[in-house]
């Protein structure tokens, strides 16, 4: 099945479930077993994808207010990460 045969919405939803199972091995490798960490960093990826796909012609109130959500869970995620560095150097 070629990528260019699938409509938008499967090239989405393939995109999200290929970078989903990408960020899963990274972690692996990186021995980074946390379900906080597994969370925020799906959750930002998930809305970036959605920013950065959005149709330049189509302007819904809720995708004005997502960057403020990107921004925050980015905060979150580094709050996250600087809360258990000392637990991963230990």
């Amino acid at each position: 099945m070629a990528f260019e045969s699938l409509n938008p919405v499967q090239r989405f939803v393939y995109s999200l479930f290929v970078l989903f199972l990408v960020t899963i091995l990274v972690l692996i490798v990186f021995s980074l077993y946390s379900l906080e960490i597994f969370a925020m960093v799906i959750i930002i990826e998930f809305l970036f994808v959605v920013q950065l796909t959005k149709p330049a012609h189509f302007h819904a109130l809720w995708r004005k207010n997502i960057s403020f959500f990107v921004l925050l869970s980015f905060i979150l995620l580094i709050l996250i990460i600087f809360l258990s560095t000392p637990a991963l150097f230990k």
